[in-house]
């Protein structure tokens, strides 16, 4: 709970939240890192629920984005996990959901949580993300797996294998 650790080959850099100052980390806990194909890496606060920065390389500081309704920033301040899809977008799983996010253009779209049945209990949050080897983003939730499905814009309960996916499995000999 003392920031983030930098090691160059040399010497240790801590990167540490300070109120006062808006390029330093959102929170003094570092709880979900990521780095995507491009080299960008992103720091979300997780259980301090205080919000998801960007490092900037080249000025060596972090860009803290604002979250929240109106805020055009993620759905909610906690972020607690990262991925990357095979087009190189980036998702972060929070309590609202699997939020797509377009870091160049700051913009968020939030995919929330549907039971497709209305005696399963909606999740309390997404807790872990995994690019799936068939393109599809796996989504842990505390309420067990989802899928996020892209055409709904929802993320909904995982229901065993992924499209054609049984299918292929069961040519493959893989167990499903």
């Amino acid at each position: 709970q003392d920031g983030l650790n930098r090691y160059d080959g040399r010497r240790i850099v801590t990167y540490r939240h300070d109120g006062n100052d808006p390029r330093s980390l959102p929170s003094p806990v570092a709880g979900a890192l990521f780095e995507d194909s491009l080299g960008r890496i992103g720091v979300g606060s997780r259980w301090a629920g205080q919000g998801l920065a960007f490092y900037d390389r080249d000025h060596d500081f972090f860009v803290r984005v604002p979250s929240g309704r109106g805020t055009g920033g993620p759905s909610h301040p906690r972020v607690n996990a990262f991925a990357e899809d095979s087009k190189g977008r980036i998702f972060v799983a929070t309590p609202k959901g699997v939020d797509l996010v377009d870091v160049d253009n700051s913009t968020f779209e939030n995919f929330g949580f549907d039971t497709l049945d209305e005696k399963i209990k909606l999740p309390r949050q997404a807790t872990a993300l995994l690019k799936h080897g068939f393109g599809e983003l796996l989504v842990g939730t505390t309420a067990g797996l989802y899928v996020l499905d892209r055409q709904k814009k929802r993320c909904i309960p995982w229901r065993g294998a992924l499209g054609d996916e049984a299918s292929e499995l069961r040519e493959a000999k893989v167990p499903v």
